[in-house]
C-alpha cells in the first residue's frame, strides 16, 4: 500500500503576493529546497506562475539534491541532476497565476534536502519581455520549516553556489507529493505532526505584496 506525503504551502497564499523577476535577463533559476520526512517517490511538484506579458518563457525543471551548508553564495544543487525536464514552455494572461505541474518521479530520501526549481539556463528566448513571477505566502513568512526559497542570478549555470537573496524564512507557494510504501515511519509521522503543529500556530496576517527578487 502506498501512502502519501504532501507539501503544500497554498492554504497560507492571499492569491496574489508574489516574488519576481524569474526570466533569461534576470534571475534565472528559481527553486524550492524541500527536507522529506519519509523516503519514496517524488512524484510531482506545482509552483504558480504569472506572466508579464503574453511573450512565452522557455525553461526547463529540474531536480537536484540541495548542500544547504554556507549561506548564500556558498550553498547550492548538488551531485548529478536527478531529473531534467528538457524544454518546456510557460505562456498564460498576464497578472493571473497559473498552476504548473511537474512530474519527475524519482526516489528521495527521508531528511535529505533537495531542491525542485525552474530554470531558464541555456534556453533561447523569442522575446527578452519574456517575465514571470511566482507566488509566495509572504517574504520571510516561515510556514514550511524543511525548506526554503532559493534563486541564482547566474546567467551560464544552475549547479554553481546560489546567491538567494531571501534565505532561510521565505518559500515559494508549492506543492510536492512523495509516494512512501508501507506505514508513514513513527519517526516520520512524529516530524509531520511537529511540523503541523508549527504551521498551524503561525499566521499569516500581514502578507507582503509583490517583492523584487
Amino acid at each position: 500500500m502506498l501512502f502519501r506525503s504532501i507539501i503544500d504551502t497554498t492554504p497560507f497564499w492571499n492569491g496574489t503576493s508574489s516574488v519576481k523577476p524569474f526570466s533569461a535577463t534576470g534571475s534565472y533559476s528559481y527553486g524550492q529546497s524541500i527536507t522529506p520526512i519519509a523516503g519514496g517517490m517524488l512524484t510531482d511538484f506545482t509552483f504558480f506562475l504569472a506572466p508579464f506579458s503574453t511573450d512565452p518563457l522557455n525553461y526547463q525543471a529540474h531536480v537536484y539534491q540541495w548542500n544547504p551548508v554556507g549561506g548564500p553564495g556558498v550553498w547550492g544543487a548538488a551531485g548529478p541532476s536527478l531529473y531534467d525536464s528538457g524544454a518546456l514552455t510557460f505562456a498564460g494572461t498576464p497578472g493571473t497565476f497559473t498552476p504548473v505541474t511537474i512530474n519527475p518521479n524519482v526516489v528521495v530520501s527521508a531528511g535529505t534536502p533537495y531542491i525542485l526549481f525552474f530554470s531558464t539556463v541555456g534556453e533561447s528566448q523569442s522575446s527578452p519581455s519574456a517575465v514571470t513571477q511566482w507566488g509566495v505566502p509572504g517574504v520571510f513568512n516561515d510556514v514550511y520549516p524543511g525548506g526554503d526559497l532559493l534563486f541564482s542570478n547566474n546567467s551560464s549555470s544552475y549547479t554553481d553556489p546560489w546567491d538567494s537573496f531571501f534565505g532561510t524564512g521565505s518559500e515559494f507557494v508549492f506543492k510536492a507529493n512523495i509516494a512512501v510504501p508501507g506505514p508513514l515511519p513513527l519517526a516520520g509521522a512524529a516530524a509531520a505532526y511537529g511540523w503541523s503543529r508549527r504551521i498551524r500556530r503561525r499566521t499569516i496576517n500581514s502578507l507582503r505584496p509583490s517583492s523584487e527578487a
